[in-house]
């Protein structure tokens, strides 16, 4: 069954025509219908859009002084973490992570769900920190390990003829770009 997830969308952005600044308006509607589109719009990829519905959600918590839906609050600072993590925001992921799982009891599947998605996160970070030491790598063969030009050799000849001496002389964001697209051909 496949799910209507631009459709709910919709439905969830009309109910902010009817908002107030009542309180149980604020706990039982507007609150849930914020929870409602972040989870909407991590289904649709639309991360930035996820994290701002939560953290408008977040604030209005904080603004109304109302931390009674400790399990609401908790679900809007992970839906928040999950659209950071997978914007590669792993900071601000790993905090609302954290927030998230201290309002959670240890035993519950809430709990077990964060802890999974930190799990994720770690694994992103790792493999960051990997692709990033493959890129230095691959620019270190390919301009020589002491950043000097490519020498005969050296192993980083091979790109030679790719690079131009025209290219060499553009602007070095560029070059960069040339460059890890050539890395991969290694």
């Amino acid at each position: 069954k496949e799910r209507d997830y631009r459709g709910a969308l919709d439905v969830y952005l009309t109910c902010f025509v009817a908002k107030t600044e009542d309180t149980d308006f604020t706990l039982h509607v507007f609150l849930p219908v914020m929870n409602n589109l972040a989870q909407c719009c991590l289904q649709l990829k639309m991360y930035h859009k996820a994290q701002q519905f939560c953290t408008l959600a977040l604030e209005e918590i904080h603004k109304s002084s109302n931390r009674q839906e400790e399990q609401l609050v908790a679900k809007l600072y992970f839906r928040r973490g999950r659209a950071e993590r997978l914007s590669a925001n792993y900071q601000q992921a790993k905090s609302d992570f954290e927030i998230a799982m201290n309002l959670l009891e240890k035993e519950s599947m809430e709990y077990q769900t964060v802890q999974r998605e930190m799990q994720l996160l770690q694994r992103a970070e790792n493999e960051e920190r990997r692709n990033e030491k493959r890129q230095e790598r691959s620019m270190q063969r390919l301009f020589g390990s002491n950043g000097n030009e490519p020498t005969p050799g050296n192993g980083s000849m091979k790109t030679e003829s790719v690079i131009s001496d025209s290219k060499r002389r553009e602007a070095p964001s560029r070059l960069y770009s040339d460059c890890r697209e050539n890395a991969r051909t290694y």
